[in-house]
């Protein structure tokens, strides 16, 4: 099995939030206890306060590395500029980005040009006004279409 690189980005991992914390957190040593490396990317936000956590350099927990970011202004978005920076020098060394909390500042920081490549498993055939769904044993799928379907290739993600 190849060991997959994998980088969780996270608002917040102050217990006091629960859920999300919790859940990226729990993900991420049980897939660095797979033999993946993963690295969770966080700020130090703890409701009004910041969490006592290192912030200059990475702490390691449960298999996985730790990076805290300190939060910055304006807080209810968990801006942090420094993470946005060490995102932009990480994210291309990574096989895997997990983004948590799409709509607050690190979604936004940790966007990034991706290369798509399309593969048709199914030859294009005009059929008038109704096209037929495809079938399992389909004429129309190409061979390169019935190994993509049959390894289900063709709904892997694209980054």
């Amino acid at each position: 099995m190849r060991r997959l690189k994998i980088l969780h980005v996270l608002a917040n991992a102050a217990p006091r939030y629960g859920g999300p914390p919790k859940a990226c957190l729990e993900m991420a040593a049980a897939v660095a206890a797979l033999g993946h490396e993963v690295a969770v990317f966080t700020t130090n936000q703890d409701g009004p306060g910041e969490l006592d956590v290192p912030l200059d350099r990475p702490v390691f927990r449960d298999g996985e590395e730790l990076r805290f970011f300190p939060i910055e202004w304006p807080r209810f978005w968990a801006t942090s500029r420094p993470m946005a920076r060490a995102l932009r020098d990480r994210i291309r060394e990574v096989d895997l980005v997990h983004v948590h909390s799409l709509y607050l500042f690190h979604g936004l920081a940790d966007g990034h040009e991706i290369l798509v490549y399309k593969f048709r498993t199914m030859r294009v055939c005009e059929d008038g006004p109704e096209i037929p769904q495809a079938t399992p044993d389909d004429e129309r799928v190409t061979p390169l279409g019935r190994f993509l379907r049959r390894t289900s290739l063709e709904n892997c993600p694209n980054s």
